[in-house]
């Protein structure tokens, strides 16, 4: 009988962390092992090379002509050439990067890994620039050593941001000259009404926002309305503040979510690949759905849901939810600390008066006014 099916779904979840725990530990280990025990060892990592290698599914992103892996890498780490081949060696197809991610380092290191290969991947760009600014768009594809990308993304977080006909314009004549194939919006901030003014807009071809379990309800009727029109759903920050063996087993709960083409993470490892794939595979009964999500609930109490409510009740104007961004959501797992620090050198906070209204109105309890202070023992 296959091991696999001997181990219950959590326990293969975990038992695949400390296989592949092992196979990047194993070169060390080896000299004080018995030559019996170091055959194990070998063994373990061929069955590990044979589970990630199978093939991963692909789903089409709404009305375009891409198929996706259903699980995808973000970039944001900056992670090597090495991860993101590994990556693709083992079925995942999709990249997401910027110009901005890890201080520049991130984008160089998606062209090091595609170079040669890049009718095999689909790449994804966040546009930080003016949607007039032909020459930050032509950097960042020098960069990539491409004359196009798949998929370029705008960074908006506000509505009325969404509204500005600029952006409309912007896409209309970069997809002419050939800067990109379709257009996207990213989106951290009034996330569910920012998607629903681009949906009026009738432009955009997907939505990349950041989601997470709790927000099933209030975002459902937004994303079932993506999926009517055809507009393509990449989720990013799905693991905010759960342990990454809960995260593992939440994998399949966000797939099973009809309008979503693919779970778009930042993965540092060639552990964190094999199991992000491997719990794609995955398949949760109602009850494990449930109690996924009632560990995501717990785990978000307290913390920062990228609503705005904040920012748009502030009697001083404050860009409260762009602080929060860097303190609350930047700040997740260590994983964005260089461009929190970026983001949070852009802000004008100088007029906040520590009135305490966010504190009082956020709808998550986030205290905000801790999150203030430590971005400013952090920053200042």
């Amino acid at each position: 009988m296959n091991a696999q099916k001997q181990i219950s779904r959590r326990g293969f979840l975990r038992a695949a962390g400390l296989i592949a725990a092992g196979t990047v530990a194993g070169t060390s280990v080896a000299k004080t092992l018995s030559s019996k025990k170091t055959k194990e060892i070998k063994k373990e990592k061929s069955d590990e090379k044979q589970k990630t290698t199978g093939k991963l599914q692909l789903r089409k992103l709404g009305k375009t002509d891409l198929k996706l892996s259903v699980v995808s890498v973000g970039t944001g780490g900056g992670q090597s050439p090495q991860v993101l081949k590994y990556a693709m060696k083992n079925g995942i197809n999709f990249f997401h990067t910027s110009t901005g991610y890890a201080g520049g380092k991130a984008i160089k290191n998606v062209a090091k890994a595609i170079k040669g290969q890049q009718d095999k991947v689909i790449i994804g760009l966040k546009i930080t620039w003016a949607p007039d600014d032909d020459e930050k768009m032509d950097a960042a594809l020098k960069i990539l050593g491409v004359d196009s990308v798949d998929i370029a993304f705008f960074n908006l977080h506000k509505v009325s941001d969404v509204k500005k006909d600029k952006y409309k314009k912007g896409a209309e004549r970069w997809k002419k000259m050939g800067k990109f194939k379709y257009i996207g919006l990213t989106t951290h901030g009034e996330m569910k009404e920012c998607m629903e003014e681009a949906l009026k807009q009738g432009f955009y071809d997907a939505f990349m926002p950041s989601y997470n379990l709790t927000m099933q309800k209030d975002c459902a009727n937004v994303l079932a309305e993506a999926e009517k029109q055809g507009v393509g759903i990449i989720l990013m920050k799905t693991k905010r503040q759960m342990n990454s063996e809960n995260y593992w087993q939440s994998v399949p709960k966000y797939l099973s979510i009809p309008a979503v083409t693919t779970i778009n993470k930042t993965l540092k490892t060639f552990a964190d690949i094999n199991k992000m794939i491997a719990a794609s595979k995955e398949k949760l009964t109602p009850n494990e759905e449930k109690e996924i999500e009632k560990i995501a609930a717990m785990g978000m109490t307290g913390h920062c849901i990228m609503c705005g409510t904040c920012s748009k009740n502030c009697p001083q104007g404050v860009p409260v939810a762009d602080m929060m961004r860097c303190a609350d959501y930047y700040m997740a797992d260590n994983e964005y600390y260089e461009v929190a620090r970026e983001t949070y050198a852009q802000l004008d906070i100088t007029k906040c008066t520590d009135c305490g209204k966010c504190d009082q109105i956020c709808p998550n309890n986030v205290p905000v006014k801790h999150h203030k202070n430590k971005l400013k023992t952090l920053f200042a």
